[in-house]
């Protein structure tokens, strides 16, 4: 079994893999440049100056107070969250106290810290262009002592520092070693350094994050021990530690794996029949997915058929096969072939299990036989497809055996029809757990199991934790994970005459190219084991990738001298009838994403790798076939440490990994020699995922407990005790709030210099933004006074929701009347954006003009958290819970029905009040529509790439796809929301008291998401189609209120568990609902996806010009998107 034996060897990998021929290893050593030069200017003119200089840490006494004044002058900081720690970030009260100590005890006494950090001699010299500082420490011992040079490289965010307790105890002489280190520990970059204090060997030294600082002596005993020569840990007390068996565990057997609260499940114990049977629709799809078929990369020439992966030529001829004779004969061949045995279904432990149970048949020669229950596990890429040529060996009576098998072959859980976990955790003793417990609910509590690939492991599982359930166990492909079998595996190795008869030998040595092969053949082990969720999203909907995926481990899993045949020697063993079956079904149940979880499960800490698998004797029967071509084996010595009672072991010099399906008729004799010896078949389950059959199938429903008088206020406020009083605001501060700004400015310390040739591809450039904040500091604060006013323009109030005082501005005619021609609409910015993105739209809605025959009673709130709307005091204000206080205002106001238009976070908000207020919501418009977040969805996205112009007009194709590309753009500015999502208060407090990292940090959305194309520009295009006056109202209203902090908390709630769980997006509305689409938005869905969700969707309009901002880039475009949808729903 690849996926455990990979492991088994794991500490001798390296070994072996540093002992191949180059030829043989997976990624050679690239070539580098090591004088490429790295300094400011032109690299011609530079000559290295190769002396060494002291160096001195030195610095005035200016610049120490300046830093005092920095740290005396310190904003306001956002409060922690009620009842938190450190969950949101860096806590604000715990930072006061630091900050307070900072300057006044650590500042005052600078002049001994700055001696301190001179204890050690520090230098500097010139490398590659670039000035690099060390500190080196010669040992002072006498002559004759072996001295030896050591490098010691900090990281991020740490520096030299680290290693000042460190370092004496390195270079002074101990009675622990015969051995001092000379060190150097140089300030990143390095590079370089070494040769040129003319050292020739080094050793590198890198513990665990801060341990040089944190546990220097315990890190120093590790530095020597490892230093005179990684002593062995195979002494006798060691091996008494490996052998020593530990007593099987108490698991529990009824966890929940479903999906939702297992508090209120009560499990469905009925055994359903289950029918394999799929439209025509769904085959008719496929076959359009296959004959639409991307040009695929040729073969490399002169190379192995299969050397690369799968042959590209050997794929078209299967496709053509696919699609023109399999496919036509689905319904009448190969659909009913798949239902050839009774499938079923029931429930065990929140899943849907599938399975087959076939009952031995009747006759003349199995009459008074016994009948031995015999569960079958099949592994990855596998399926229950694998076992159909050998179910009626085993169930059919014959007179060579004196009983017959009655055979339950389950699919795992994740695997085809059977549905995945809900949650993290279920590794192969869990699945374990499952088998069992179907195997009770259909009636055996004691039973045989046979397995291969997972199948084999959750087998040994089976025996090792449920011995009393077991009567013997049968694999093909037995394998052990643990230390005392890799040095039995190593000792075997030196003298495998004295293990092994002589003929078996080649089956497990020698071992160099048996771990070549492993390293070969166990990438795919690695991705699905660490991101399982990305390569299954590549392959979920892309039949022919999917095919390739899996094709492949049937040629070289079978027969490794397949990588050399042009056809892949696939139909040497198999039919391709009967491997495009088993990729059927990961086809047809979108499986094989949740089918890959179960690598990331078993390969975690909590599981194989906590090696207590192989320290607990396996007493039941056991029997291992051997089959040469296998992935690997496992000598029976080793086996024989954890199989107690291994009965029979046999070889075969022909078959491979999927011998089940291979060769039937040869397994099939060793599964009746077990049985008549009291063993049997081993097995059981794995996977992780198919919860997509439910996301396809199940619509979630509107909540109807949904909390309007929910209390978001401070601690000890009266939840219902809300002020119904609408009070005028003033947007107005003191001269001396804008003075310390200009101060702030003016004093902002030296930003980094850009990289030569780059503009805003490494993030906002610094040259460009000195020229902001020269503009800000001077010219724009000194209107301050203007701008004051100007955002005064409109009317501002504040009322109290939910606890919450609440901003929000208001814009009607005074001139209109007649309530019938006043339309409310509610207006709602997102982040880094604020009130001030409306202000160029605000007076086209309100007044009078001859596009409309009404007008718009405009409110435009600040979201909570944002400008100077109230925060949240308790954690759990997501974007639904926000819908709910912006429907209260409303109500507030006087309308219990109203339009709404918002874009970003305003567009998410605005969507949920649709879903959640359905009959309320007169229209919702949206210039940032979001479709739905399920699987169907996904596959919509999917079949539209693959022929986007039989779903969207051929001018707006663009708008789309290709999809990979705008994919890749989101990833590329997607950095931001992993770090609001789950550190909003540490990134908000750098932010909330830098006002030029405020600046940066929202103005490079303003260029990047206007126009990604701005990211080639010196200047980000921002003064394209914005004012530096209107971009910096903004920025000052984030820096005003202190709201920075208060404003990203919203996607760490939004995108926390509990909310994401409860799939809000994934319930239709019926609201009237509009789209103004911009070009160059971040993410654009097509109308036949978005009316999933949008059930209404009556205008969706595409501009060639704009991006995320649009009310701010094109207020007269928007306004007229606007105008145009309430047209149609206006009645007088």
């Amino acid at each position: 079994m690849i996926a455990i034996m990979y492991y088994q060897h794991a500490s001798l990998n390296a070994y072996h893999f540093s002992i191949l021929p180059p030829a043989k290893r997976m990624t050679k050593v690239p070539e580098l440049n090591l004088k490429q030069y790295w300094g400011p200017g032109d690299v011609k003119q530079y000559k290295e100056d190769t002396s060494i200089k002291p160096f001195k840490v030195s610095y005035d006494a200016p610049v120490i107070e300046k830093l005092r004044a920095k740290l005396n002058d310190v904003p306001t900081l956002t409060p922690p969250l009620e009842g938190v720690a450190f969950e949101y970030g860096f806590n604000t009260n715990r930072l006061k106290e630091i900050l307070k100590y900072w300057r006044t005890t650590y500042l005052g006494k600078w002049g001994e810290r700055e001696q301190f950090l001179n204890k050690f001699p520090h230098f500097k010299t010139q490398i590659q262009g670039l000035n690099i500082h060390y500190i080196h420490v010669k040992p002072k011992v006498p002559a004759g002592t072996k001295v030896l040079p050591l490098l010691l490289l900090h990281g991020w965010p740490g520096s030299v520092r680290e290693f000042y307790d460190i370092i004496p105890l390195l270079t002074s002489k101990s009675n622990d070693k015969d051995f001092v280190f000379e060190v150097i520990v140089p300030s990143l970059p390095g590079s370089h350094l070494i040769e040129r204090l003319h050292v020739q060997s080094n050793h590198f030294e890198d513990g665990g994050h801060f341990a040089a600082m944190q546990l220097p002596e315990v890190l120093y005993k590790d530095v020597v021990t490892f230093v005179a020569s990684l002593q062995n840990l195979t002494g006798y007390q060691y091996y008494r530690q490996l052998t020593s068996p530990l007593p099987v565990p108490t698991l529990r057997l009824d966890d929940y794996w479903g999906p939702g609260n297992g508090a209120t499940y009560r499990e469905d114990t009925t055994i359903r029949p289950f029918n394999i049977s799929y439209p025509e629709a769904v085959i008719q799809k496929l076959a359009h997915k296959l004959t639409d078929v991307p040009h695929l990369a040729p073969p490399l020439e002169n190379a192995g058929a299969f050397e690369y992966g799968f042959n590209g030529d050997r794929l078209q001829e299967i496709l053509k096969y696919w699609r023109e004779q399999y496919l036509p004969k689905w319904a009448t061949e190969r659909e009913p072939y798949l239902n050839r045995y009774p499938h079923f279904k029931t429930q065990i432990q929140g899943l849907d299990i599938h399975y087959i149970h076939v009952r031995p048949t009747t006759g003349e020669a199995g009459s008074g036989k016994p009948v031995l229950p015999l569960l079958l596990l099949h592994g990855w890429p596998g399926s229950v497809r694998e076992f159909y040529d050998i179910i009626p060996l085993l169930t059919e009576p014959s007179e060579d055996k004196e009983f017959t098998f009655e055979v339950i072959v389950p699919s795992l859980p994740g695997f085809g029809w059977s549905q995945g976990s809900a949650r993290e955790g279920m590794g192969g003793q869990k699945m374990a757990i499952v088998v069992k417990n179907l195997m009770e609910r259909i009636g055996h509590k004691r039973f045989f199991v046979h397995g291969g690939d997972w199948g084999a492991l959750i087998t040994d599982m089976l025996g090792t934790y449920f011995p009393e359930s077991v009567f013997g166990l049968h694999q093909s492909g037995c394998g052990v994970m643990g230390t005392l079998a890799t040095w039995k595996t190593m000792i075997a190795s030196m003298a495998p005459w004295m293990f092994l008869e002589e003929r078996y030998i080649p089956y497990y040595f020698p071992l160099k190219p048996y771990f070549s092969e492993i390293l070969l053949e166990s990438g795919y082990m690695h991705i699905q084991a660490t991101k399982p969720d990305t390569i299954g999203a590549a392959l979920v909907g892309n039949p022919i990738g999917l095919a390739a995926y899996i094709l492949e481990k049937f040629s070289t899993q079978t027969n490794r001298a397949f990588r050399t045949l042009p056809d892949g020697g696939l139909q040497r063993a198999f039919s391709l009838d009967a491997l495009l079956d088993n990729v059927m079904i990961y086809y047809l149940t979108d499986s094989i994403t949740t089918s890959q979880r179960l690598y990331a499960e078993a390969f975690s800490k909590r599981e194989l790798f906590a090696g207590e698998l192989e320290q607990i004797p396996n007493t039941v029967p056991t029997a291992c076939a051997k089959f040469k071509h296998d992935v690997l084996h496992t000598i029976d010595w080793a086996l024989e440490g954890h199989y107690k009672n291994l009965v029979q072991s046999n070889h075969f010099d022909e078959g491979g990994h999927f011998s089940v399906m291979q060769l039937p008729d040869v397994v099939y004799p060793t599964m009746g020699l077990l049985a008549r010896a009291g063993l049997v078949l081993l097995g059981i389950i794995i996977a992780y995922g198919y919860k997509l059959y439910q996301q396809l199938s199940v619509t979630p429903r509107v909540p109807s407990n949904i909390e309007f008088f929910e209390y978001w206020g401070p601690e000890g406020g009266d939840p219902y005790g809300d002020s119904l009083e609408i009070v005028p605001f003033n947007i107005s501060y003191p001269p001396e709030v804008i003075e310390r700004l200009r101060k702030q400015l003016n004093d902002g310390a030296p930003l980094t210099a850009p990289l030569e040739e780059t503009a805003f591809q490494y993030g906002f450039n610094s040259a460009r933004l000195q020229e902001i904040v020269q503009y800000w500091r001077t010219d724009y604060l000194d209107r301050w006074d203007e701008r004051e006013a100007y955002l005064n323009r409109f009317k501002h109030f504040k009322t109290k929701i939910q606890g919450l005082d609440i901003h929000f501005l208001r814009d009607k005619s005074d001139t209109v009347v007649n309530p019938k021609r006043i339309v409310p609409l509610l207006m709602l910015h997102g982040w880094p954006g604020s009130v001030r993105e409306f202000y160029d739209i605000i007076p086209q809605l309100s007044k009078r003009t001859s596009d409309k025959e009404y007008v718009f009673d405009v409110i435009v709130p600040s979201l909570p958290g944002y400008g100077w709307s109230q925060g949240s005091s308790r954690p759990g204000l997501s974007a639904s819970k926000v819908a709910v206080i912006m429907k209260n205002l409303m109500a507030r106001l006087g309308y219990k029905r109203f339009y709404i238009q918002g874009g970003d976070w305003g567009a998410i908000i605005g969507n949920l009040m649709a879903i959640l207020f359905e009959k309320d919501i007169l229209g919702v418009h949206l210039n940032m529509c979001m479709a739905s977040g399920s699987p169907l969805t996904m596959g919509k996205l999917l079949v539209s790439s693959l022929a986007p112009s039989y779903f969207i007009e051929k001018q707006y194709i663009d708008f789309y796809h290709p999809t990979w590309p705008k994919i890749a753009e989101l990833i590329l500015e997607g950095g931001y929301i992993h770090l609001q999502a789950t550190k909003p208060d540490t990134i908000g407090t750098a932010l909330q008291t830098n006002p030029i990292g405020l600046a940066a940090y929202i103005l490079e959305k303003f260029s990047t998401w206007t126009n990604p194309s701005n990211r080639d520009l010196k200047d980000g295009g921002l003064e394209q189609h914005y004012s530096l006056d209107a971009l910096l109202d903004n920025v000052m209203i984030y820096y005003l209120t202190n709201s920075i902090t208060t404003s990203q908390r919203l996607y760490a709630e939004s995108f926390s568990a509990a909310e994401l769980a409860k799939e809000y997006e994934n319930i239709p509305t019926n609201a009237p609902a509009a789209c103004a689409k911009f070009r160059h938005e971040l993410f654009q869905y097509p109308d036949w996806i978005l009316k999933e969700h949008f059930t209404n969707l009556m205008q969706s309009n595409h501009y060639n010009e704009g991006g995320h901002f649009a009310a701010m880039q094109f207020p007269d475009v928007l306004y007229k998107d606007i105008v145009q949808f309430v047209n149609r729903l206006y009645r007088r």
